[in-house]
């Protein structure tokens, strides 16, 4: 029977990967696949009970949702990240986001 290690569940391991799955999603838009970025973190929410790059999964979804023509959804997301975190380093793109749909 295999059980999972403590260290696999917490710290530098669970860190690490979620670093690797924000930065797939990250790469996917740079390379102008919004949807598989969208794919991405969806599939990083799914993954990570209690994410800690949170906000930044957050701020790549509403590029992505920006990128890939949802601009509603994605200004609602904006305003949403911005209203908790206003001074997040993401703010001057979700400012434009929340700002290009009414």
């Amino acid at each position: 029977r295999c059980r999972a290690r403590p260290e696999d569940l917490t710290g530098p391991t669970v860190l690490a990967r979620e670093v690797a799955a924000v930065d797939r999603a990250r790469a996917a838009l740079l390379r102008g696949d919004a949807r598989t970025a969208l794919v991405l973190l969806d599939d990083h929410d799914r993954s990570f009970g209690a994410p800690m790059l949170a906000p930044e999964a957050s701020a790549l979804r509403a590029l992505a949702l920006s990128a890939s023509g949802d601009r509603a959804r994605a200004a609602e997301l904006a305003r949403d990240i911005l209203s908790r975190e206003p001074a997040s380093p993401h703010a001057a793109r979700l400012r434009a986001i929340a700002q290009a749909s009414p």
